[in-house]
């Protein structure tokens, strides 16, 4: 991999395996030391330890015997190196990926590459995937943010919401209550959704309850309709006058008799 100039490499930090050299050309002996020197066992322990007896045994046996184990060893020997190879192939690229996403891993990826374990590095990676994967808040607050970006309710009271809002932080700033930052864009939507959806079902309770034989100058259907006609012209401003409604009904309970 190249970096670009003036910046370090992607590796920069990483110890990563060297490429082997030519085993074919080494004595059996040479070979199999060069393998533990590096780690190779750690890799595949019975392969090495299978490989490893090969070696001894060509060293103890004579003649046509000693031949015969120095060809199964070769086999096994250059068996052995393309698995390394491969592995070796594998560890660089993980590591190389870890390193981008997580720099600070960098101690508990050498060590991964010293000891051959692809499977720490694959740990080392679901970590990280679980950690940048987003929790259940995380989630409902992205699920809210995309309510809100394909809500309608913004759309039609931008100007009459920004307007009474400016109102009230006025009003809140005359009692010392000013609240710094402005309104989270969730919270907003949620808020709103509340007022419309109460607005809605106290004028269906309203209108259930309205009497049926009533004249036209009948207090509670003139309020009724009164409702369903501001809900029809803007839902926003009907949610909006039904909240204050509560919030007077709820001050007159607080009030002294």
């Amino acid at each position: 991999m190249t970096a670009e100039p003036g910046s370090a490499p992607p590796e920069a930090g990483l110890h990563l395996p060297e490429p082997l050299p030519d085993l074919d050309a080494m004595a059996l002996d040479v070979a199999l030391a060069l393998l533990e020197r590096i780690g190779a066992q750690r890799l595949d322990p019975l392969g090495f330890a299978y490989l490893s007896g090969l070696i001894t045994r060509c060293q103890l046996a004579e003649g046509p015997l000693a031949e015969w184990y120095g060809e199964r060893a070769r086999q096994a020997l250059a068996q052995f190196a393309d698995a390394l190879a491969t592995a070796r192939e594998d560890l660089i690229t993980q590591a190389q990926a870890l390193h981008q996403q997580a720099p600070a891993l960098v101690p508990a990826i050498n060590t991964a590459l010293e000891h051959w374990d692809r499977r720490a590095l694959a740990r080392l990676q679901r970590g990280q995937a679980a950690a940048r994967a987003p929790g259940p808040l995380a989630e409902l607050v992205m699920q809210i943010e995309a309510l809100h970006r394909d809500s309608p309710l913004d759309q039609d009271s931008g100007a009459l919401e920004a307007q009474l809002r400016q109102q009230e932080q006025q009003l809140m700033a005359e009692y010392g209550l000013a609240v710094e930052g402005g309104e989270l864009r969730s919270a907003r939507s949620y808020r709103q959704r509340m007022q419309r959806s109460g607005a809605e079902q106290l004028l269906a309770h309203s209108v259930a309850e309205a009497p049926e034989e009533s004249g036209p100058l009948n207090p509670q259907k003139l309020a009724t309709r009164a409702l369903a006609n501001m809900q029809q012209l803007s839902a926003p401003a009907s949610a909006r006058f039904v909240a204050w409604l509560n919030t007077l009904l709820y001050l007159e309970k607080l009030s002294p008799p």
